[in-house]
């Protein structure tokens, strides 16, 4: 059985209703009672779903994936419908003042979202000279697109350049290595301070700070006993030897320290739980 929930939402309702008040008007009735417009509507749903139905059943019977006009009329022939009183009634409907009621309105509710105005940026220029840039040039043709925006290609990003220097590159890597040892503390004393205020327990900061070690002092340990074996005065001389290190030597040499101070942190945090 088709009933409205099975035609449609309800904006088909609300046509179907509105077709059905516009029939009994043309007819001759003055009004119509709730009920019966609801039955009426229904019966309206339904009987356009059947023929749509059968349309569709003859377009596959034709190899179609969409219905054409022959199957539509075929499927009005089924319904028995006199179709040559179809041009009768178009050509009444059209003269008819009832056309008005299916005349569509224009809203006048906008459903454009209104563009949020935006901070100004420092780096932005003025309007004018915006202006002044956006009017093409003449040696571009018209029917290039205008250029793009300069926040598109001036705020590049670009890469650090590391210092050639090999005791440069010893300083910033030490600096970097006691900005994450600074870092990790921070972190450790919010964690602590966090779960000391929602647990309300008194915490030991032992069993819950990781050891912190002094990167310093282990380069400087690593550094003398290297130069001890490299930079020791020649035998009757008192110009010490000439330090040829590269700059590929110095990486390969950061990498070993930080992978022992890695392995030296893992060791001490054993130790620190046993």
């Amino acid at each position: 059985m088709y009933g409205k929930r099975s035609f449609g939402d309800a904006f088909n309702s609300k046509v179907s209703e509105r077709v059905v008040s516009i029939i009994a008007k043309e007819v001759g009735f003055q009004g119509i009672q709730p009920a019966a417009l609801e039955t009426l509507s229904n019966s309206l749903g339904s009987y356009l779903e059947r023929l749509l139905i059968k349309s569709h059943l003859y377009a596959e019977l034709g190899n179609r994936a969409k219905p054409n006009v022959h199957d539509i009329t075929k499927s009005l022939y089924d319904a028995k419908v006199d179709i040559p009183s179809f041009e009768y009634y178009l050509s009444d409907t059209m003269t008819s003042k009832g056309k008005k009621y299916l005349r569509l309105s224009r809203s006048d509710k906008s459903t454009l979202e209104s563009t949020p105005e935006f901070l100004p940026s420092d780096n932005e220029d003025s309007d004018e000279e915006e202006e002044q840039e956006s009017i093409r040039p003449s040696y571009v043709s018209e029917n290039f697109p205008t250029f793009p925006s300069k926040h598109s290609f001036r705020q590049t990003p670009i890469y650090i350049k590391r210092p050639d220097d090999p005791q440069k590159v010893r300083e910033l890597n030490s600096e970097q290595s006691r900005t994450v040892e600074e870092n990790l503390k921070k972190l450790m004393a919010t964690e602590n301070q966090i779960l000391k205020e929602s647990s309300g327990i008194q915490v030991i900061e032992d069993e819950y700070m990781m050891p912190i070690v002094n990167y310093e002092g282990f380069l400087q340990r690593r550094k003398k006993s290297k130069q001890k074996g490299t930079t020791l005065n020649v035998e009757g001389s008192n110009e010490p030897k000439i330090n040829t290190t590269t700059l590929e030597q110095v990486e390969e040499e950061d990498e070993e320290q930080q992978q022992q101070m890695m392995e030296g942190v893992e060791e001490e945090v054993e130790e620190h739980k046993e």
